[in-house]
């Protein structure tokens, strides 16, 4: 046996089990169906005896995150998520099963709850989780071919608890430039996994192999579409029947072949999406008016040494300073829709600022 205590505070995964409290913790996929997700950081604590696990359960409870607000005198401010491992021979084969339990933190009306400051942030990120949460739910239910795991910590997480059987994968791989009501959209309206990552095509195209088909764009026009080896042989397949399913396949297979995968660019692209609005019957305006832009600003800040401003979590959370992302958080509480980063520039002395509400 083996005990896990992990708490999602944020969208960011920390230890309550390490030496070191709120130690961080990082997640990476590996493919397999069974374990999906690989948990870097995480102390995973041997159990022999019942005292043994009960020590460690007091322990992961002492290093919670609480907070007082006007509806609650110690809310949790964070989700904690216990993963119980087992081990067993039978023979000559060794099973392994994970036992998953979830404490979540509950749905927070800020009106309620009079939360300000960090305490607001904490309740909009333990908010946007669940919806997630709720989204994967109803996917899985209605039995949909994407269900969008990678749209939060906590369901990358339970992802091999809750069922993940994907038959393919889409996602769409955007930078933190990418304005937000574009990314709500293809949460919301399109429910599709919206990854993002540091910019450059060198960070965009890795990240979209993770995916069957994946989509990736910046804001400067870098963009393409790549399709896995798994998914044009399932479309190769079905092209070969009859009917609407198979003439749906044969056009996906089309668009593979008329979209650059390998670099990407403006002409096959945009004739990609003139033929698709074709299909769907649709002029350009159509396509357009799909959402509005939230306002937007970005501006540029000499520093004298870039080096002291530190990102993690694809440049779009300032770990260094430390007294930094507190004061971008309390500020983007103020405003719907809000959202601001800071990264140092890659190529210049300067630190670039970005903000939207």
């Amino acid at each position: 046996l083996t005990l896990l205590t992990l708490q999602v505070y944020k969208e960011r995964l920390y230890d309550l089990l390490g030496d070191e409290p709120h130690a961080a913790v990082s997640v990476r996929d590996t493919g397999d169906p069974a374990r999906p997700v690989k948990l870097v950081g995480a102390r995973e604590a041997a159990i022999t005896t019942l005292d043994e696990l009960l020590g460690l359960l007091e322990r992961g409870e002492r290093n919670k995150r609480y907070a007082e607000t006007a509806m609650n005198h110690r809310s949790s401010r964070a989700h904690t998520v216990l993963l119980l491992d087992v081990e067993q021979a039978k023979g000559d084969a060794l099973v392994r099963s994970t036992l998953s339990l979830c404490d979540l933190a509950g749905s927070e009306q800020l009106k309620q709850s009079r939360a300000e400051g960090a305490t607001k942030a904490e309740a909009i990120a333990i908010n946007r989780s669940l919806s997630c949460l709720g989204r994967c739910v109803r996917a899985l239910a209605a039995g949909a071919n994407h269900v969008p795991f990678r749209e939060s910590v906590l369901t990358s997480l339970l992802r091999a608890a809750l069922g993940d059987q994907p038959s393919a994968t889409v996602g769409v791989v955007q930078t933190a430039y990418a304005n937000g009501a574009s990314t709500r959209y293809i949460k919301d309206n399109l429910g599709v996994t919206v990854a993002v990552a540091k910019t450059g095509v060198k960070h965009l195209h890795p990240a979209a192999e993770e995916f069957d088909v994946g989509i990736y764009f910046e804001a400067n026009g870098h963009g393409t579409v790549l399709f896995s080896d798994k998914v044009l042989g399932q479309l190769a397949e079905a092209a070969k029947g009859e009917g609407d399913a198979a003439a749906a396949a044969g056009r996906m297979l089309a668009f593979a072949d008329m979209i650059n995968q390998a670099v990407g660019d403006a002409l096959s692209g945009i004739l990609m999406v003139e033929a698709m609005l074709r299909l769907e019957g649709m002029r350009m305006s159509d396509w357009v008016a799909f959402y509005t832009d939230l306002p937007s600003r970005q501006l540029k800040v000499t520093v004298r040494d870039k080096g002291e401003i530190k990102t993690e979590r694809a440049e779009t959370l300032c770990v260094a300073p430390a007294a930094l992302q507190p004061k971008i958080d309390a500020a983007v509480a103020k405003y719907a829709s809000g959202r601001s980063f800071v990264r140092p520039s890659g190529t210049e002395d300067i630190v670039r600022v970005y903000a939207e509400a």
